[in-house]
């Protein structure tokens, strides 16, 4: 029915596409897609290649459900996708899986069992974890509220630690293209200036767009 807001990162010298992905009943899985230059698309899978597995993400009555917007992050020797899951009865919120860059390469989908890292009943999306530890702690970006937060967790073991804060670094601004609210893209980049963040704000009439932000 649909395919969009993908995640995309380079490994093995290939650039890999993980999207969301709709069927006619309204359930979002994650396809897959393989590409060496990030346009031209020599493989993509027939099957998703992660679907709902919790009852935070699968479907409570007919209508939209599952897994979202995926964000990949990759530390060490490990990827890690953070994702919008919705069951169409609670608010949607942030998800957390992981799988070895190896088993990935060899199309070994082994996924860490996934489990919801923001609190149940607040809106919560657009999530990544951020590609560097600062002082030895793991942060993540997310969006709560309207406003582009980012947070510490206490450990990458998403089953024992969970996002506990939510403090604002990007907010909408009045009247400008990003008045209603904001969220990140993707996770950001880093640059001689400092990490490149591109991020989507809606403005007051619901149009989507996107833009940039230096992080020092």
């Amino acid at each position: 029915k649909a395919v969009f807001n993908p995640g995309a990162f380079e490994l093995g010298g290939n650039i890999h596409l993980i999207y969301r992905a709709m069927g006619k009943d309204d359930t979002s899985v994650m396809g897959y897609a393989i590409s060496k230059n990030g346009k031209d698309f020599s493989e993509r899978f027939k099957e998703p290649i992660y679907f709902p597995r919790q009852s935070f993400e699968s479907k409570f009555h007919p209508g939209n459900s599952g897994c979202e917007d995926p964000r990949i992050t990759q530390m060490g020797d490990r990827l890690y996708m953070f994702y919008t899951a919705y069951n169409g009865k609670n608010p949607p919120g942030v998800a957390a899986t992981s799988i070895t860059t190896k088993d990935f390469l060899k199309k070994k989908w082994n996924w860490t069992e996934s489990t919801l890292i923001t609190p149940v009943g607040i809106d919560n999306k657009d999530a990544c974890l951020f590609p560097e530890t600062i002082k030895g702690q793991p942060f993540v970006f997310h969006r709560a509220h309207n406003h582009i937060c980012f947070d510490p967790i206490k450990s990458l073991n998403f089953e024992k630690d969970k996002i506990e804060s939510f403090t604002p670094i990007i907010g909408p601004r009045v009247g400008m293209w990003d008045s209603q609210k904001v969220g990140i893209a993707a996770p950001p980049i880093r640059t001689k200036k400092g990490w490149l963040l591109f991020y989507h704000g809606v403005s007051d009439d619901s149009v989507y767009r996107v833009g940039a932000a230096l992080l020092k």
